[in-house]
This record gives structure tokens, C-alpha cells and sequence, in this order.
């Protein structure tokens, strides 16, 4: 987990990238305190004329080639001087940058690491309190040989949305699960029962979970359906109507499945009865994708 997070955070991603930049600007630095090295080659050819004073007299001269290759190579090398030493500290500035850098992303790594620990530990630990409380609660239920357990779910748990699945993954999750829990604790007079609402004018919005990094070819739908979101969750009923609908599936004559009044109910009369095709295409201009 730790390990996952950290090759999937941005922020360590960021810091990795002023490193680099801080090492390249260090090297920069270094190198103006190195010497500079020109090199330079020519190389020519010549036909010498037989008019000209010297051709006059080379041309009786024994195996005379009056034609001439000439080759030029040069080299030169300059160091500017440090005088006042203000090359000398540019560097010495650009490498504890660089230093710093590393530093910060060192710790950024940590940082990380540790709310990574932090966040995995305390979801042991709700994890462990809420498996004493069930238990608690079933051993409670078995004794008396009756109770009923109410899980909340959501419309998403038999309608899919676009760009929500890691929600309606954990919705689909608990509609197994509360439909395998109803068989293993009937014979103990324990039955469970399923709520699931729509819209609710509640923090769903805000509190969904993100994916760790996004696809940006996706970003113009996505960025469609989360404003679609917001707009209907703002319109949406108070959850006095979802928490009457709980009770009810508490106290109330057993169903499995129970969707307060409104839209949660109209949808799950759609799903069952109408052909997929409208739903699909009724669901996609809910959440603004053409």
C-alpha cells in the first residue's frame, strides 16, 4: 500500500522534478568554473600556377606536383578567472539547491509514507472495532432468535453511473453481501434488508473517492458529469426521506430491497421493467454526456 501510494503521489512526483532541475542548474554552474577548449581544423587544395615567379622555377624542379594540399589544425584554451569568486559561490549556491532539493523530496517521501501507514492502521482498526460491534450486535440477535439488519445501499448498486465506479463498485459489493448475510442468519430469526437511495442532498459530492491519477483523455466528460453531479445532489431531497425509509425497513414488514419515495423508486421500476436501450440512453442525459 505504502509502496503504491508512493509511486502514485504527485507531490513526490513534483519534488523528483525540481531535483532534477536543481542538479541541472548545479552542473550548469560547475561548468563555468571549468576552461574552455576551441578547436579548429581546415584543410585547402591549391593548383599552383606555372606564371607566377615560383611556378617558374618549380615547374623544372624533378617530380613537381603543381597540385598542393595544405591542412590547418588549431586548438586554443581560455579560463576565466574567478577574481572575486562570484563563480565560485554561483556554484557553490546551485549545489546546496540542489542539496535542498533532495532534502525536500526526501522528506516529502516521508511525509507520504507516513500518512500512508497512518491512514492503513486506522482503517485496521475501524475495521476491528466494527467487526467486535457486529459481532456483538449478531450474537445479541441470535440470542433472542430475531433482529434485522439494515445496510445502506444506493440506485447505483443496480443502475451504474459513468464515471463512478469506484462507488458503484462498493454499492454492487454491499447488495451481494447483504443478500448472502440474509441466507446464512434466517435460521436465526435475523433477516437483512437493503436501502437505496438516489440523489440525496447530502456530502456525496465531495466525499466520493478520486482515482489516483486520471486519464486527460477522459477530462472533458468527466469534468461534464461531476458538474452534473453537484447540480443534482443540490437539488436533491433532504435525508429525512432516506432516514424514514430505513426505519421502515427496520421496523416494518421484511423486503430485501427498499427505495424511498421519489426518484430512487420511479429508477428501480425502470431498471426492472423497461429495456435497457431508454434507460442507457435516459441515464447518459442525466449525467450530461451526449
Amino acid at each position: 500500500m505504502v509502496r503504491h501510494t508512493l509511486e502514485q503521489n504527485l507531490d513526490l512526483a513534483a519534488a523528483l522534478g525540481r531535483v532534477e532541475q536543481a542538479r541541472a542548474a548545479a552542473h550548469e554552474a560547475g561548468a563555468q568554473l571549468l576552461p574552455s577548449i576551441d578547436l579548429s581544423a581546415q584543410a585547402r587544395r591549391q593548383r599552383q600556377s606555372l606564371e607566377s615567379p615560383a611556378g617558374a622555377i618549380a615547374r623544372h624542379l624533378p617530380g613537381y606536383d603543381r597540385n598542393q594540399s595544405l591542412y590547418d589544425v588549431g586548438a586554443a584554451a581560455s579560463w576565466e578567472a574567478d577574481l572575486f569568486g562570484g563563480l565560485g559561490r554561483a556554484a557553490e549556491a546551485a549545489s546546496a539547491e540542489a542539496q535542498a532539493a533532495e532534502a525536500a523530496r526526501l522528506g516529502t517521501r516521508i511525509s507520504v509514507a507516513a500518512d500512508a501507514a497512518d491512514a492503513y492502521f486506522r482503517i485496521l482498526g475501524d475495521q476491528a472495532r466494527i467487526a467486535v460491534a457486529n459481532d456483538q450486535v449478531a450474537t445479541d440477535m441470535r440470542g433472542q432468535s430475531s433482529g434485522r439488519i439494515v445496510n445502506v445501499s444506493s440506485v447505483l448498486g443496480f443502475l451504474p453511473a459513468p464515471y463512478m465506479g469506484l462507488y458503484s463498485a462498493s454499492k454492487h459489493a454491499v447488495e451481494g453481501l447483504s443478500e448472502t448475510l440474509d441466507h446464512e442468519v434466517r435460521n436465526f430469526g435475523i433477516r437483512v434488508a437493503l436501502v437505496e437511495p438516489s440523489f440525496t442532498k447530502t456530502n456525496l459530492d465531495i466525499n466520493a473517492p478520486q482515482a489516483a491519477s486520471k486519464i486527460a483523455a477522459y477530462d472533458t466528460e468527466r469534468s461534464a458529469v461531476t458538474r452534473a453531479i453537484q447540480k443534482n445532489v443540490q437539488k436533491a431531497p433532504e435525508p429525512d426521506r432516506v432516514a424514514t425509509t430505513i426505519v421502515e425497513a427496520a421496523l416494518g414488514p421484511w423486503k430485501m430491497r427498499h427505495t424511498p419515495k421519489g426518484e430512487a423508486a420511479l429508477l428501480r421500476n425502470l431498471r426492472r421493467f423497461m429495456p435497457a436501450g431508454p434507460v442507457g440512453k435516459g441515464l447518459r442525459k442525466t449525467f450530461a454526456l451526449s
